[in-house]
C-alpha cells in the first residue's frame, strides 16, 4: 500500500521531519511573538525565524550558502549577517535567464478621505565597519555594488555583450512631481567617480533634453549655478560662473580659446578689464608694439592710438630707420618702404615729414600730442605759434628739428609742421606740439 503518512520524524541519518507528503499543510503559529517559528540548522544558528511583532517579521539567514525566496514577500524581509547569493538558476540553452526583481511595496490605493500611501522604500545598502578599539582603527564600511552580467564567453561565434546598468524614476503619466535621483552621501564628504581609473577607463557621455530652460545645471550647497546649459529652441545658451559670487575663469596650460568663425564676438562688458600678456589693455598701453605682442608679433604696419593727458596720438609702426632714431626728431620716407631718414628743409622732398619718433622701436607718431626737439639759432617758440621743418644748414645738427624761425633761402621748403602747445622746457631744447602738417612751399 501506498506511503500517506501525514507527518513523520526519520531516524536515518540524516535527520528528516517530513509534512504534507503532497498533501495541503496550513501551520498556525503565536501571534506577538519575536520568534513564532524557528528552523535551526544546528550550533545555535538559525536559518529562518518568523517573527509576529511589528520590529521582526520574516528573517532569512544566518547561514552561508545560498537562500532562494518564490514568491511575493508583503511584509519586511531582512538578509543579515553571513553571505548570501540569491540568483535564477541558469537558463537552458539558447534560453534567456531568468529575472529576479527587487521591488518594494505598492503604496495603498487612496480613498475619499485620504491620499495614497507612498511606495516602500527600497534600499541597497552595505553594512557598517567594525568599531574601533583603543589601538585600532574602526574597519571600512562594506561596498555595495550594483553591477550588470558581463557578456557571455566567445566561443568563436563573438563574445556577448555587458549588460546596462540602469539607475531612473518611473514616471507615470499625470504624475505630480518628477522623482530625484541623487547620488552621493548624506554627509557630504563622499566622492562621486564616473568610470575608473586609467587611460582604460570607459567613454562617459552625458545626454541632457532639448527644449529645456535648465537641461544641466551645476551649483552649490547655495543653489549658486556655476555652470548651466540652456537648450530652449533659438535660445541656447551655456552660462559659467555667476554674478554673485564673481568666481573667476581661468584657461590653464598653454591651449586656446577659439571663436568657431568670424561671425562670433568677444563681448567685454563696459568696466570690465582686458588684460594681454598680464598687462592691462587702456590707452596708455595700447601702443603698436603691444598690438604686435597680440597678434603673434606680425611684421604688418598696425595703427593705434595711446593717452597723452586727455589728448591722443596717431602712430604708424613697422617703421626702419637709415640711423638712430633719436627721440623727438622728425623723420620722412626713403624710396626704401618704411624707411625713414631726419628731415631737412633746403629740399622739397626731404622737407615732406611722416612724423616724429616717440622712442618705440619701430614706431613714428604722425599726429596728435607729441614732444620735438628745436633748433636753438631759430629762437624760442611762442605758444600757439606754427613750428616749421628747420633747414639741416640752420645750426650743427639741425636736420630732424623743428624751429620758430620760417626758411627763407632760394630753394628751401617752407613746411609748417605743428602748433606748439607747451614750450616751458624749451631751454632744455624741447617743446609739446600738436602735429598739424601742411604741404610744403618751395621758396
Amino acid at each position: 500500500m501506498a506511503d500517506y503518512r501525514a507527518l513523520y520524524v526519520g531516524t536515518d541519518s540524516p535527520q528528516q521531519l517530513g509534512v504534507g507528503d503532497g498533501l495541503e499543510v496550513g501551520v498556525g503559529i503565536k501571534s506577538s511573538a519575536a520568534t513564532a517559528l524557528a528552523v535551526d540548522c544546528g550550533a545555535g544558528a538559525t536559518a529562518v525565524n518568523v517573527g509576529t511583532t511589528t520590529a521582526t517579521d520574516v528573517n532569512v539567514g544566518r547561514v552561508a550558502g545560498v537562500v532562494g525566496i518564490l514568491g511575493k514577500i508583503d511584509s519586511d524581509l531582512t538578509f543579515e549577517a553571513a553571505d548570501h547569493v540569491i540568483e535564477a538558476a541558469q537558463a537552458a540553452d539558447t534560453i534567456d535567464g531568468a529575472k529576479v526583481t527587487y521591488g518594494a511595496g505598492i503604496g495603498g490605493v487612496a480613498t475619499a478621505g485620504a491620499p495614497g500611501g507612498e511606495g516602500g522604500y527600497a534600499a541597497v545598502s552595505a553594512s557598517t565597519g567594525g568599531d574601533g578599539s583603543a589601538t585600532q582603527a574602526a574597519g571600512k564600511g562594506g561596498t555595495a555594488s550594483v553591477m550588470s552580467g558581463p557578456g557571455g564567453v566567445d566561443g568563436g561565434g563573438g563574445g556577448g555583450a555587458a549588460g546596462d546598468v540602469v539607475i531612473g524614476c518611473n514616471i507615470p503619466t499625470g504624475a505630480a512631481a518628477k522623482g530625484l535621483i541623487r547620488v552621493g552621501d548624506d554627509n557630504g564628504t563622499g566622492t562621486v567617480q564616473l568610470g575608473r581609473d586609467g587611460s582604460a577607463g570607459p567613454v562617459v557621455e552625458c545626454y541632457i533634453p532639448d527644449n529645456n530652460a535648465a537641461a544641466l545645471v551645476v551649483q552649490d550647497h547655495d543653489g549658486v549655478d556655476y555652470l548651466k546649459i540652456v537648450t530652449t529652441n533659438t535660445s541656447e545658451d551655456i552660462s559659467l560662473g555667476n554674478a554673485t559670487t564673481n568666481p573667476d575663469l581661468t584657461f590653464l596650460g598653454s591651449g586656446h580659446v577659439d571663436l568657431a568663425n568670424g561671425s562670433n564676438t568677444l563681448d567685454i562688458p563696459l568696466g570690465d578689464k582686458l588684460y594681454i600678456n598680464g598687462v592691462l589693455v587702456n590707452e596708455a598701453a595700447m601702443t603698436a608694439a603691444n598690438m604686435k605682442k597680440l597678434f603673434d608679433n606680425s611684421t604688418v604696419t598696425t595703427h593705434t592710438h595711446s593717452g597723452l593727458g586727455s589728448a591722443t596720438q596717431t602712430t604708424v609702426a613697422g617703421q626702419t630707420f637709415t640711423s638712430g632714431p633719436a627721440a623727438g626728431m622728425v623723420y620722412y620716407g626713403t624710396a626704401t618702404a618704411n624707411q625713414n631718414t631726419l628731415t631737412d628743409a633746403d629740399t622739397v622732398s626731404k622737407a615732406r615729414a611722416r612724423g616724429v619718433y616717440n622712442g618705440v622701436t619701430g614706431e613714428l607718431v604722425t599726429g596728435g600730442v607729441v614732444t620735438c626737439n628745436f633748433t636753438t639759432a631759430g629762437g624760442s617758440p611762442a605758444n600757439g605759434a606754427v613750428a616749421y621743418i628747420a633747414c639741416a644748414t640752420e645750426e650743427a645738427n639741425a636736420a630732424g628739428k623743428l624751429t620758430a624761425t620760417a626758411p627763407s633761402g632760394t630753394g628751401d621748403a617752407k613746411t609748417v609742421f605743428a602748433t606748439v602747445l607747451d614750450n616751458a622746457n624749451y631751454g632744455a631744447g624741447t617743446c609739446v606740439v600738436l602735429i598739424s602738417k601742411e604741404a610744403p612751399i618751395v621758396l
